[in-house]
């Protein structure tokens, strides 16, 4: 199946801004291409606050002449978005002179261009039918790995030679089954677990707001893991980056090479997304540990996830060649991250 075309959410804005394109036109790509609600409503605010960011303050001087309070100043001078909250508060807790209010009341803060993006109920039941059927899609076209004990040793061969920062950062997510911004962003920790060296505390859950550290298992012992994190943040300059700038500078760079390894059978997986590699990871959990749980479950403590839902289109990889079924013991987990709120995981992301 071909690939959904790839949109830069930063020329949605700008076309929707200069009226190139109507909301509903935005509404009907971002459906097409993300199959995930989650993943639609994330790019629709991405795209608000870029159209925010487009346009300047209103000018809300005349309110000075109106009421004397400080906070008055504050929205004259705030950015066009947050005078929008500001005006929000208001109409539900109201504390300037009602001449104040009224005149607050009054400014058209929201830009027209953004007034329609926003899913409509029939919208959202056609996204979330979508969203069922690509899990369905894709439990019937699963992942076939042939080799996972080849895998397995190619993984932990990359990760000692530590030699090519792309390559390793691949290697990193095939082993710890985490997110491409969780492992590049410079800020994300694994820390050891005493007497589980197949273990490792993982602090930097990202989707998650007020994330705890927590106990996932490793597919290299934690002493191969925890060099090649230092060997990672020394080639990256020991910087940290934020979400977009991991975006911008690594993505596309990890997409090509991980393809490249695939094709020149330096991995022994079939092409697949780098999203993906969360889905090798589990499957390999699965068989060399002693989990206690069925797999959704397994899925949830190794993810993060915080609903059985999240982890449903897990279940795509047929996982053979691995000896020893449980032979790295029993897994440990911890609960720390189910007490997370916060976002559910987004199937899509553009990688």
């Amino acid at each position: 199946m071909a690939p959904p075309p790839r949109v830069d959410i930063e020329v949605l804005a700008k076309a929707l801004e200069d009226g190139d394109k109507s909301a509903d036109e935005v509404k009907r790509l971002l459906c097409d291409v993300y199959p995930s609600m989650n993943s639609v409503r994330t790019k629709m605010t991405t795209i608000r606050d870029l159209v925010f960011k487009l346009n300047p303050p209103i000018d809300a001087r005349a309110l000075l002449e109106l009421e004397s309070d400080p906070s008055v100043s504050i929205f004259v001078n705030s950015s066009r978005k947050d005078q929008c909250a500001i005006q929000r508060q208001h109409e539900n807790n109201p504390t300037w002179s009602e001449a104040a209010e009224n005149l607050l009341a009054s400014f058209d803060i929201v830009p027209a261009c953004i007034k329609g993006l926003v899913l409509t109920k029939r919208e959202c039941n056609q996204v979330q039918r979508k969203s069922e059927q690509a899990v369905v899609d894709a439990n019937m076209n699963p992942y076939l790995i042939e080799e996972g004990d080849k895998l397995l040793s190619q993984i932990e061969e990359k990760m000692r030679a530590a030699n090519d920062s792309i390559g390793l950062a691949i290697s990193i997510l095939l082993a710890t089954g985490r997110r491409t911004v969780e492992i590049l962003n410079g800020v994300s920790s694994f820390n050891p677990v005493p007497g589980e060296p197949y273990h490792a505390i993982f602090d930097g859950q990202a989707k998650k707001r007020d994330a705890k550290p927590y106990i996932i298992p490793i597919l290299v012992p934690f002493e191969v893991l925890d060099n090649s994190m230092k060997a990672l943040r020394a080639q990256q300059g020991h910087r940290m980056f934020t979400s977009r700038e991991v975006k911008n500078k690594y993505q596309s760079t990890i997409r090509k090479r991980l393809l490249k390894a695939i094709s020149q059978e330096e991995l022994a997986l079939p092409p697949l997304k780098v999203h993906a590699l969360r889905k090798v990871y589990v499957a390999l959990v699965q068989r060399l540990f002693d989990t206690g749980f069925a797999f959704n479950a397994t899925v949830m403590k190794c993810c993060g996830h915080s609903k059985l839902k999240d982890s449903l289109a897990y279940s795509c990889v047929i996982m053979k060649g691995v000896r020893g079924e449980g032979r790295l013991g029993k897994m440990v987990v911890s609960d720390l991250c189910m007490e997370s709120g916060g976002e559910s995981e987004a199937e899509t992301e553009e990688e």
